[in-house]
């Protein structure tokens, strides 16, 4: 009897993501290049590089308006949803309105960046792409 091939899990979080394989019987959480079994879910930008995960929370630190978190909670919401108007002033990147939705603004350097809740949590699930391969 062949053995079944291994399923592939992604726990995208709000402030943590993590990558598990299910084979063997069991499910497994994969550890990152740090060795650590969750993310941190912040994209950061500097120098027109792109930092997921451990690096983005250090850049976030050097540079508070280089780095997005907590996108998760603003994917779906529309800039004038009472829950966006709330949280919006206490982050140090930009929360912005483009058309009636929500868009983050960041440095990188001197140049603004804009991307929407759905581009920064496509990043992060990039990077538990490339975890569990």
């Amino acid at each position: 009897m062949d053995e079944a091939k291994p399923s592939v899990g992604i726990d995208l979080g709000t402030t943590y993501s993590c990558v598990a394989v299910f084979q063997h019987g069991r499910p497994e959480v994969i550890a990152n290049r740090q060795g650590n079994r969750i993310t941190p879910s912040i994209v950061a930008f500097k120098n027109k590089e792109r930092f997921i995960g451990e690096s983005a929370e250090i850049q976030g630190k050097l540079e508070p308006k280089s780095a997005i978190y907590n996108a998760k909670k603003f994917i779906g919401r529309n800039w004038d949803d009472p829950s966006v108007q709330e949280k919006r002033p206490y982050y140090p990147y930009n929360v912005e309105n483009q058309n009636n939705k929500v868009l983050f603004g960041v440095l990188d350097g001197t140049e603004n960046l804009k991307l929407t809740p759905e581009e920064v949590s496509a990043a992060v699930l990039l990077k538990m792409k490339t975890i569990a391969e």
